[in-house]
This record gives structure tokens, sequence and C-alpha cells, in this order.
């Protein structure tokens, strides 16, 4: 299983951090998605366990959409997510949605500027994919124990 503080293991996030929320970094991680969705459009793909990351480029000037999709994905029970206010946000995240993170054990990592989608999403594949070798090296060696 993969959790939120795994993914500060990640190269590119070698100058990321925790802004908020950090009881809830061991949250399991299910899946890893990129969100660029409006709000309230998105709410109907908010999924339990998945881990967002945004730059929050389609909400910029609405700071009061940006905070109603943090409540929706703590709502939903999403593992948390990764924002990247460095191009749209003038580099800091809203004081309110840090609270929620905060008051909800919701992991909020800041994402800075000079990390790539592209290097994220393919840094989380190798983890996730040496994790389910891992699981199934530990079940092939039960079943032969088991014989």
């Amino acid at each position: 299983m993969i959790s939120v503080i795994d993914l500060l293991k990640l190269p590119s996030m070698k100058e990321g951090y925790i802004a908020a929320g950090g009881s809830g970094i061991y949250h399991v991680i299910r899946r890893f998605e990129i969100l660029e969705e409006t709000y309230p459009s998105v709410v109907r793909f908010l999924d339990e366990g998945t881990f967002y990351v945004t730059s929050f480029w389609n909400l910029a000037d609405d700071k009061e959409s940006r905070v109603h999709l943090i409540e929706a994905m703590i709502e939903h029970g999403c593992a948390g997510i990764g924002i990247m206010p460095g191009g749209y946000l003038n580099n800091e995240i809203d004081r309110e949605i840090l609270q929620l993170g905060n008051e909800y054990d919701f992991p909020i990592f800041y994402i800075p500027l000079s990390v790539r989608w592209g290097d994220l999403v393919a840094e989380y594949s190798v983890i996730s994919n040496n994790n389910i070798e891992a699981m199934e090296r530990r079940w092939l060696e039960l079943a032969l124990g088991i014989f």
C-alpha cells in the first residue's frame, strides 16, 4: 500500500512539503490523478482514496469554489491534494483550505512550480508498480509455503 507520506519521497517532491493536514499523512492512496476540472462539475468524479494534484488554473479567480472543492473531497473520502500555487494563486494556498486540511486531517501538499505533472505521474507509477510486485511476491511465497 502507498500512503500519502510516500509521495514526499518522490524525487520531484524534494522541495514540496505538507502545508496542512499532517495527521492524515498515512491515508492510503488507491489512485493518483491530475485535477484541472471546474467545480462543481468535478464532484461526480471524486473518488475515495484518490490523491489529486492541481494548479487550480481553472479556479484561479474563484476562491469560494476552491474551498468548496476541498470540502467535497473531504466528504468523498479522498486521500489528499497537492496544490501548485505558484502559477495561478500568487504562490499561496488559501488559508481556508489549510484550515480545512488541519481540521479534517486531510493532507494538503505544497507543490513547487518547478515540478512537472508528467514527472510526478511517472514517479508515482514506479512506486505503485514496485508496491504491487512486492505484494505479488508475498502472495506467491505464502502460496508456495502452503504446499
